[in-house]
């Protein structure tokens, strides 16, 4: 009965997440290193490649490892170079850039970048500049980008860090994840200059989907490129090839191509990790791609969702070694990792939700980012939600959908913020304390009917406790006015 009961919330499918973005900073400590704390002879690493964006230094981490940098060398896609030291980092980086990292990790995970090279989506003027609410939407070379507070890191030196002085015109580097129809949800966004007057023949960048490909001419969304004066290179061009294009706007707002690269994937590696939006989705075959790279996951691990929630445009990493121009992902994790089933209340594009113990949440549904599935309209109501974080208890949804369960119960899942037995804090308020406080001193763990689990299976208070880290997914039940059930996801 209690697994029933979970199940539904896992059923809830995503659609693309922004949140874009956003991304969960993962609270590691060391700065990489192949030393055991426990004085053990040190697992030796393995080669590896891992390309995701930034979400912490201290090094760097990338999907979830801390990358030790001491000697690795820095490559801007202009090919300046610069060497990295562990304390020089954010002198070139900032969170929410996409990079890709060659190196190795190690069995303990501890990463080592002996290369390191940034890679934006975007270079180009900004145009149709529009904000609703707190989500903000403009077009940089006919690609429709999305951004908002929380999601979208904003350079910190002529931006402000604010997305509210951005300015038609402007010409800004927008790192990001296509989702192959013509959009990308912003991670980080960066000022170039104040208008396009003057600048190379190079200064732009557009990467997406190249379709109504008749040569020497195709569309990327809504812009026309032109690449009759350069042969493109590291694979074949076809239709629907993910393609990086470099060159400039000419009087005609034809993008004249300088150079095309054809994104086909990685090279093999014995291990890999690759973050971003699916596309090219075949439940039959069981593939799809992100960032071009083709993965399989016929015999992957879901954590944070399941299999049938995998759809165009959902945010995943996916691990595992590339044979063959394959990743035969042995991981896939959702990057969406918070979901509620229950009653709410909606006015406008605005969810609000009782939060037992701690400030409410208010869920954002947007139509640019949310597939609204709800029928109810405004008021009361029960609701199925898959949501990231903006910041504190602001969330936005990428998917929302009507529920029929038991109107008494509310149903959360978030990471583990913060451990204090019994309470369990999920959801980050402010990097140290939860904005969701669950209290298990009214939890059962009688024999054959506790209210702990791990995986599905029934456990001890202890056990669970024993188990449970920071940074852990987990479920938790408020139903009659007191939490009455708490399960666990392993990440391993």
């Amino acid at each position: 009965m209690k697994a029933a009961l979970f199940s539904n919330l896992s059923r809830l499918v995503p659609l693309s997440l922004m949140t874009l973005i956003s991304v969960m900073i993962i609270g590691l400590t060391g700065c990489g290193g192949g030393g055991s704390s426990d004085g053990s002879t040190p697992s030796s690493p393995s080669a590896s490649v891992s390309a995701g964006q930034i979400t912490g230094f201290g090094s760097i981490i990338v999907n979830g490892v801390r990358f030790h940098t001491g000697g690795a060398t820095l490559e801007i896609e202009d090919g300046t170079e610069f060497e990295l030291t562990n304390t020089n980092n954010e002198d070139h980086l900032s969170r929410g850039m996409e990079v890709e990292i060659e190196g190795s990790i190690d069995d303990n995970g501890n990463g080592t970048a002996t290369r390191v090279f940034v890679d934006s989506t975007l270079d180009g003027p900004v145009a149709n500049l529009n904000q609703a609410g707190e989500v903000y939407t403009f077009t940089v070379l006919g690609q429709m980008v999305i951004a908002a507070p929380g999601m979208t890191v904003v350079d910190d030196t002529v931006l402000n860090s604010n997305l509210g002085t951005l300015a038609n015109g402007m010409v800004i580097e927008v790192h990001g994840l296509p989702d192959g129809n013509g959009k990308v949800q912003a991670s980080y966004i960066e000022w170039k200059a104040n208008s396009a007057t003057g600048l190379p023949a190079d200064a732009f960048e557009l990467t997406g989907k190249a379709v109504s490909l008749s040569a020497p001419t195709f569309m990327i969304g809504s812009q026309l490129v032109d690449y009759s004066n350069v042969t493109p290179r590291d694979g074949l061009l076809v239709e629907g090839s993910l393609v990086e294009v470099k060159g400039n706007l000419n009087a005609a707002e034809t993008f004249v191509a300088t150079g095309v690269e054809v994104k086909s994937g990685f090279d093999d590696h014995p291990e890999f990790e690759v973050e971003g939006l699916i596309v090219d989705l075949d439940t039959s075959a069981k593939t799809f791609k992100v960032r071009g790279q083709l993965v399989n996951y016929a015999a992957a691990q879901f954590l944070g969702g399941d299999e049938t929630e995998l759809i165009n445009g959902v945010k995943v990493e996916a691990e595992g070694p590339i044979s063959g121009g394959v990743l035969l992902a042995e991981k896939v994790k959702f990057k969406s990792s918070f979901r509620y089933e229950g009653p709410g209340n909606r006015v406008g594009n605005e969810l609000t939700i009782d939060n037992p113990d701690g400030p409410n949440l208010t869920i954002i549904i947007d139509s640019a980012l949310t597939r609204d599935e709800t029928t109810g309209g405004e008021g009361p109501g029960e609701f199925k939600v898959r949501a990231r974080q903006l910041a504190g208890a602001n969330l936005l949804a990428t998917r929302a959908e009507d529920d029929a369960g038991d109107p008494d119960r509310q149903i959360f899942q978030a990471p583990v913020v913060r451990i204090a037995a019994p309470l369990v804090e999920i959801l980050d308020l402010d990097g140290a304390n939860g904005v969701i406080v669950v209290d298990t001193s009214t939890m059962s763990d009688a024999p054959g009917d506790s209210d702990f689990e791990i995986e599905d299976a029934e456990v001890t208070r202890a056990s669970f406790f024993a188990s449970l880290k920071v940074g852990d997914i987990v479920k938790a039940r408020y139903r009659d006015n007191e939490w009455d059930q708490i399960e666990l996801e392993l990440a391993d």
